[in-house]
């Protein structure tokens, strides 16, 4: 079932909050599921009309009954991609390259249209910045991908709305859980997975807009490989813009948090994304491994030669802390196979223990000739070694990430699932009270 329009909302707050800014009014009746009036038309949202709002469950979500004064204009958008086009170097290069100008141009003014996504973007420009910032990114390279693919200049377009909007949930989701930089709880963890099918209804009340939007929506961050969510859904069950969508989100999330902070730019995504080709549409993996490949980016390091060693021994640890987890977890995966592979929940437990499966066998990272060629490498001095380790580092930080998740996914199972097996729920604890174990004693090591 999709997102049942409930209040109250997070949305509603920041509404309010914008009012004095912009002014915030109602152009119709706002009512009830009963069809009763709880706000009539022509009224500024304040805090005492929102404390009624919020009492009811409305026949419609609020947002498609209020008008924004001064909302984000196509000239404003496009000031922004200028901007940081001007102020990011590799941004820059990569737009130069590409010649994405007149395609960007046109991306902005066709935002324009759509009066009810310029009230989103326009709210979550001032209420969640990062998040505005990401979409704008996503919206970016996605319609890059899709130029790349040969997609009509329409199609372009339409991706591209898809990307500026494909977070528009994040906005009726408790501030404090998305802006939260500690681990998430397991319920914290349902909420922010929410964000995609609250989108997707939000999308339908949009005129004009193409139904393969709100479905890009829904679906960007479902993988290829059935490794996703809301539905672990698959291959050819999934849309393209949706794929796309998800490809760019990728692109742009590694690049802020792994890539920007160290100085390297969007080549150093390459060991990532070939870790995993199996995440993604084969078409869209292409097209974005074109996108880079084609671009002449400046060589750069992140550690001096003599700090390589260090790098190396840090390294090592990982692998051994990457197989310990995978080992333990990866058993947990192989017993959950005896379970209902009906339910989406345990079938999106096996697809992400399967994938992680595919990219450490793929890889080579756990095996000893890794491990062999990086001792070897710290008694050298060869610059394209040093060069490969420093982008290992980046690998490494991925597939500890995957592995974290596929422990906190196993984790939900564990917490809230009602297995046919006794045993099996026993087993879990036990796997994850030894990996648990593990790191405490690693931690005491290292201290030590």
């Amino acid at each position: 079932m999709l997102h049942d329009v409930r209040q109250p909302d997070s949305y509603v707050d920041h509404l309010m909050a914008l009012g004095p800014k912009y002014g915030v009014s109602t152009f119709e009746d706002v009512r009830n599921q009963q069809g009763a009036v709880v706000v009539p038309q022509g009224k500024s949202l304040n805090k005492d009309l929102t404390e009624r709002i919020i009492t009811h469950k409305l026949i419609k979500p609020l947002e498609t009954s209020v008008l924004l004064d001064g909302g984000l204009t196509a000239q404003q958008l496009f000031r922004f991609y200028a901007q940081s086009l001007k102020n990011n170097a590799d941004y820059g290069l990569f737009h130069e390259s590409w010649q994405l100008h007149r395609l960007l141009i046109k991306a902005c003014k066709y935002f324009e249209q759509f009066p009810l996504l310029v009230q989103k973007m326009t709210v979550m420009r001032e209420r969640l910045p990062n998040v505005f910032e990401q979409g704008l990114f996503t919206a970016y390279i996605s319609m890059a991908i899709a130029f790349r693919m040969g997609a009509s200049r329409q199609d372009c377009l339409n991706v591209f709305i898809a990307g500026l909007v494909h977070d528009v949930g994040m906005l009726h989701i408790d501030p404090a859980i998305i802006e939260k930089r500690d681990d998430y709880t397991t319920e914290e963890w349902r909420s922010m997975q929410a964000h995609t099918v609250i989108g997707h209804c939000i999308l339908r009340y949009v005129k004009g807009l193409p139904k393969s939007v709100g479905t890009a929506v829904l679906e960007h961050h479902e993988r290829y490989d059935g490794s996703g969510y809301p539905l672990a859904k698959r291959g050819s069950d999934l849309g393209m813009i949706g794929q796309i969508l998800g490809m760019a989100d990728t692109c742009f999330a590694l690049y802020q948090k792994e890539l920007r902070p160290k100085g390297l730019g969007f080549d150093a995504l390459l060991p990532i994304l070939q870790l995993n080709p199996g995440m993604y549409c084969r078409k869209v993996f292409k097209a974005v491994i074109e996108l880079i490949q084609k671009v002449n980016w400046p060589l750069r390091r992140v550690y001096q030669n003599a700090q390589i060693p260090k790098l190396i021994s840090r390294l090592l640890l990982d692998n051994e802390s990457i197989n310990h987890d995978y080992c333990v977890l990866y058993g947990i995966v192989m017993s959950l196979r005896q379970e209902s592979m009906s339910d989406h929940q345990v079938q999106n437990v096996i697809n992400m223990g399967d994938r992680i499966n595919r990219c450490l066998l793929s890889s080579g990272m756990l095996q000893s000739e890794h491990g062999e060629w990086m001792r070897k490498s710290c008694k050298g001095d060869a610059e394209d070694d040093y060069i490969a380790i420093e982008r290992l580092e980046i690998m490494y930080r991925e597939m500890k990430w995957q592995i974290k998740q596929l422990k906190r996914m196993i984790y939900g199972l564990w917490k809230h699932y009602r297995f046919k097996r006794s045993n099996l729920r026993a087993l879990i604890r036990q796997g994850l009270l030894e990996i648990e174990h593990y790191h405490k004693a690693s931690r005491r090591s290292a201290l030590h």
